[in-house]
C-alpha cells in the first residue's frame, strides 16, 4: 500500500537537500558560474520547459540573478522524490530532465549562442 501513497506524495522532504546545497553553493548566483550554463525544469502549470540560463548572450538575462540553491532545487524536484519546488515568482517546476522536449529546446539554444559568434563547441 506504500507505493500507491508515493505515487501522491514526495517519498523526501526537500530540506536535507536546501541544507547541503546552502553549505555547497552558500548565496552564490547563477550569474556568478564562470561557464555557460543552461540547466532544464519543466512548469507544471504550463507544460512547458523553463531553462535557466547564464547571462552569456545579451538576450539571456532574466536567470542570472537566482540564487544556485534555487536552480538546483528546482531541477532537482524529480516527482515521487521531491516535491514540486515553487521558484520566488511562484511559479511550480520540477526535474526538467524529461523527454525530447528538453533536448529539443537545449539545443536551440546552443545555436543561438553559436549563431551570435561565440563559436565555442559548437557541434549541434
Amino acid at each position: 500500500m506504500g507505493w500507491v501513497r508515493q505515487l501522491f506524495r514526495a517519498k523526501y522532504n526537500p530540506e536535507a537537500l536546501r541544507q547541503a546545497l546552502s553549505e555547497a553553493f552558500g548565496s552564490r548566483r547563477l550569474g556568478d558560474s564562470r561557464k555557460r550554463l543552461a540547466i532544464p525544469s519543466f512548469n507544471v502549470e504550463t507544460g512547458e520547459v523553463h531553462v535557466w540560463k547564464t547571462a552569456h548572450h545579451p538576450r539571456l538575462e532574466r536567470d542570472y540573478t537566482h540564487t544556485a540553491v534555487e536552480v538546483a532545487l528546482s531541477t532537482g524536484a524529480a516527482p515521487t522524490y521531491f516535491p514540486t519546488y515553487k521558484a520566488q515568482s511562484g511559479t511550480p517546476l520540477i526535474d526538467g530532465v524529461s523527454g525530447r522536449t528538453t533536448r529539443l529546446r537545449l539545443q536551440r539554444l546552443r545555436r543561438l549562442v553559436c549563431l551570435a559568434g561565440k563559436r565555442l563547441n559548437c557541434e549541434f
